[in-house]
């Protein structure tokens, strides 16, 4: 599911337009295969994804650079934007389902006391951003929660990968999962 209200406060804090955003994700993205369908589906008169026009408007506002090779490559200046939302979306889902905290002989002792921006960007770099990985890390977590395996941190959890341990179990039980619901948010691999 695409969260709205986090897609459309993207473009007007960035002042980007759709097809500008679609364009600046896709090449940080590296999915070159899909920039090709869009322009199959969708051509321009100049056979670019969004027309020159509108690439250049992109270059000139230093969201795009060419790369010594002569690729266009995103700037830093979409990631800054472009993190904010996906990587804090992404570890606040996680954090959403992480228990708060665990009891140790009667005394609550919290597991969810991180710096959120520091976690955010370990987490995302250790999935490499991918929505997939980070759904199945969603079941491995409930399946650790269900089991009672979940007793440290979510440092700990990100620090350790600890969803490789826990995917093997989840698989080894049987137990997929498939009640679980999802939401996907806004950078949903069919967006």
């Amino acid at each position: 599911m695409i969260k709205t209200n986090e897609y459309i406060s993207f473009l007007l804090r960035t002042g980007l337009t759709q097809q500008q955003f679609l364009l600046l994700f896709l090449i940080y993205k590296k999915e070159q295969d899909n920039i090709e369908k869009y322009k199959a589906r969708f051509p321009t008169k100049d056979l670019t994804m969004i027309g020159r026009e509108a690439t250049m408007e992109l270059i000139e506002a230093e969201w795009l650079k060419l790369s010594p090779t002569n690729m266009l490559v995103v700037t830093d200046k979409f990631k800054h934007h472009f993190t904010k939302v996906s990587d804090e979306f992404l570890l606040n889902e996680l954090l959403e389902i992480y228990p708060p905290f665990v009891d140790n002989n009667g005394i609550n002792i919290p597991l969810v006391t991180v710096d959120k921006h520091e976690y955010a960007l370990k987490y995302n770099r250790r999935i490499a951003y991918s929505i997939t990985a980070h759904n199945e890390i969603l079941k491995d977590l409930k399946y650790g929660i269900k089991t009672g395996l979940i007793r440290f941190g979510v440092a700990k959890f990100i620090d350790s990968e600890m969803w490789v341990y826990l995917k093997k179990l989840r698989e080894k039980s049987g137990d997929d999962l498939t009640d679980v619901d999802i939401d996907m948010g806004m950078f949903d691999e069919d967006f």
